[in-house]
């Protein structure tokens, strides 16, 4: 018994050896494309935010642009969806993935705020229009028995580099904040490596029409009742998280509106602990969507994530604070499966990656508007009042869902 066979036999079971070498393929490829992106992911919601805040000073408005910026990226998969929809997904998001690793590499390079927060943006677009290619990718590639098992190997394997770049990320960066520098290099670097993994990953056309009038894949949203609900819920859920993701970062490293933590310190409340939970819950999670109706899933989920929040904004302890971050990430620890796959349980075979570029598209509108709008909050009101706000928020996104709980089966799916 191989290595790799007994790496499949852990993630998926029994069902390793009936893999197909195709499975096989993607499986090992994405997985290392994923720990790549272990790394990204640690640098677009706290690095690149605590070095506009305490290396290049910017104000609340850069802030929120920087923030914005991995949203603009999932906005502008909409159109890449349609205008590149007879290009294979594995080309556009590997050439895609090069392209964003020499921007991040270029943003090292110049000491200037603007051209710096120019240059993220660009990096970020690149780097997120690849995500309804990805469904796209999976929904061909992987058998719907074992699909989130599989994907479940990039993403543990995601959390694991995660963990280790918040970590010696977090240490360069307290001992000088130039250190970035290296940071971005470093990163950029294994990103081009990433593109080129993508570009081997096999994948076979399977004739699905092509829309290339982006917006009318937005029709989807009433063409596709259950998907227009769950979309209406997703989206005020979304923005419960998403304006509050940067405040949280806010709150830990500014001396003036929050506790004015370490860069260290600030990156293992936000980074190492969060993937550290889910790490423990990822495979878990896994399973379970593999097995068990969506719908249920996302409520349980949703309502963990809305109880961290609230915890999280509720004090300055540090003990209730980190409490938050684990109980969110608890539920978060299953969003990869439930964000990237869940349209693969109520749309057509092959119709994936429109559904995804809409489902995108408004994880971008509330992604830009989220930053926008938390800034200009707490430039009026109290800090503490957010986590009250978003778990307000959760709660009516749940309610939304609740009604759907009747109708929802397996024949629904």
């Amino acid at each position: 018994m191989n290595i790799r066979y007994r790496i499949l036999r852990f993630f998926v079971g029994e069902e390793a050896s009936s893999v197909t070498p195709h499975e096989r393929k993607t499986f090992f490829l994405d997985t290392l494309r994923s720990g790549v992106d272990g790394i990204e992911v640690t640098l677009a919601p706290s690095v690149f935010l605590l070095i506009a805040i305490q290396f290049f000073q910017v104000s609340d408005i850069w802030k929120s642009i920087i923030s914005s910026a991995t949203f603009i990226g999932l906005i502008f998969s909409l159109f890449t969806a349609a205008l590149l929809g007879n290009k294979k997904p594995t080309n556009v998001s590997g050439y895609s993935t090069i392209t964003g690793g020499f921007f991040l590499i270029f943003a090292a390079f110049t000491d200037n705020a603007l051209v710096f927060c120019s240059l993220l943006i660009v990096h970020s677009i690149f780097m997120f229009i690849r995500a309804p290619l990805f469904t796209a990718i999976f929904e061909v590639n992987y058998s719907p028995t074992r699909r989130a098992k599989l994907f479940s190997a990039g993403i543990m394997f995601a959390i694991v580099t995660g963990l280790a770049s918040n970590y010696f990320f977090g240490r360069l960066l307290d001992i000088n904040l130039e250190y970035y520098k290296l940071i971005f290099c470093f990163s950029g670097f294994f990103l081009i490596i990433s593109g080129i993994l993508l570009l081997n990953i096999p994948y076979e056309f399977t004739g699905r029409k092509i829309r290339r009038n982006p917006l009318k894949n937005l029709a989807l949203l009433y063409k596709n009742p259950i998907f227009g609900i769950v979309s209406l819920s997703w989206f005020i859920m979304g923005f419960a998280n998403l304006w509050s993701i940067p405040l949280r970062i806010v709150y830990l490293a500014e001396a003036d509106r929050g506790l004015g933590l370490s860069p260290f310190l600030t990156l293992i409340i936000i980074g190492f602990i969060p993937n550290a939970v889910k790490l423990l819950f990822s495979n878990l999670w896994a399973r379970i969507f593999d097995r068990f109706d969506f719908l249920p899933i996302r409520i349980i989920t949703t309502l963990l994530m809305g109880i961290g929040i609230f915890l999280f904004f509720l004090t300055e302890n540090i003990a209730v604070i980190i409490t938050g971050q684990v109980i969110m990430n608890i539920g978060l620890a299953c969003s990869p499966f439930i964000w990237n796959l869940w349209v693969t349980k109520i749309v057509p075979q092959g119709e994936s990656q429109p559904y995804m570029s809409v489902h995108t598209f408004l994880c971008g509108v509330r992604g830009v508007m989220g930053p926008f709008l938390g800034f200009l909050f707490v430039q009026n009101f109290p800090m503490r009042y957010v986590g009250t706000i978003s778990f307000a928020m959760v709660m009516v996104s749940i309610a939304i869902l609740i009604p759907m709980l009747k109708k929802w089966s397996k024949s629904t799916i």
